[in-house]
């Protein structure tokens, strides 16, 4: 026998349940601060169509605590576009997208930018670490040390 369940975008407040379900989860996994969702970003998960269902959303949620540097996910976290491309470029708006670098040193910066720009191309490239690498002009070795560095989980075949 077999349940049909209609598609996440019909279930309503099922996505806000379930993101607060893979946020609590994930949290605990990466033992990352991460405790709310903006207002924004329920928003956001809300009017998304949602084609890769649950398992999108779970992606999504997985992606959002890593990426997140406070205790609130907002949508950059999530990989929502919320500026126009011309902002993405302007380092001035960066601040819009929890990139605001007031207050740090150089290294503290760089260490924001390589796990925001790692974690993007791991998702870019679906986990494949090396088509990220290659995406990133960088080594594998070099991937598997930044991996290391912004505590994800890995477990290096060459060691």
């Amino acid at each position: 026998m077999t349940a049909e369940l209609p598609p996440l975008r019909e279930r309503g407040e099922d996505i806000n349940l379930l993101a607060n379900l893979f946020m609590r989860r994930y949290a605990d996994e990466f033992k990352r601060r991460v405790k709310f969702l903006s207002t924004s970003s329920l928003k956001h998960l809300n009017d998304y169509s949602w084609p890769g269902n649950i398992r999108e959303l779970e992606n999504k949620m997985k992606r959002a605590v890593v990426m997140s540097e406070t205790q609130t996910i907002e949508p950059w976290d999530l990989g929502f576009n919320t500026t126009s491309q011309d902002d993405e470029k302007n380092p001035m708006t960066w601040a819009h997208h929890g990139l605001d670098f007031t207050g740090m040193t150089l290294k503290e910066a760089r260490s924001i930018i390589d796990k925001k720009l790692l974690v993007t191309a791991l998702d870019a490239a679906e986990g494949n670490l090396v088509k990220a690498a290659e995406s990133l002009g960088v080594s594998r070795p070099t991937i598997y040390d930044l991996m290391k560095k912004h505590g994800f989980y890995v477990e290096d075949p060459a060691v």
